[in-house]
């Protein structure tokens, strides 16, 4: 695979920024429900950014959203493009914003309510 795939949830609704800690070209991309690789009406946020939504693509360390309490996320984190970063590539996944008191459960189903 060029891409691997980390299964969360959250307890607390709020903004939470990851940080992938790898070489450059290493891209998170995050999606709510199960992500098939070819289905992207899921996708929630990407550290790799289009500003204007044409042009230039910014690729970032970090991925910043809005997560909803209970709800199942799905984050890839791969390469920006077959040969950026050369793989296999180092990553280390960190959470370095969250709400306060709030939890992330690794392939955890929260229910709601």
């Amino acid at each position: 695979n060029r891409y691997d795939v980390i299964t969360f949830s959250v307890d607390k609704s709020g903004s939470y920024t990851f940080d992938h800690g790898g070489p450059f070209g290493t891209v998170m991309n995050l999606y709510e429900y199960e992500f098939t690789g070819t289905n992207c009406s899921n996708h929630v946020a990407s550290s790799a950014t289009r500003p204007s939504g044409m042009g230039t693509i910014n690729v970032n360390s970090t991925l910043t959203a809005n997560l909803i309490a209970g709800k199942s996320y799905f984050m890839t984190v791969g390469g920006f493009s077959l040969s950026l970063p050369s793989m296999p590539a180092n990553y280390k996944l960190s959470l370095t914003d969250k709400p306060s008191g709030s939890n992330l459960y690794d392939g955890v189903y929260l229910p709601t309510g």
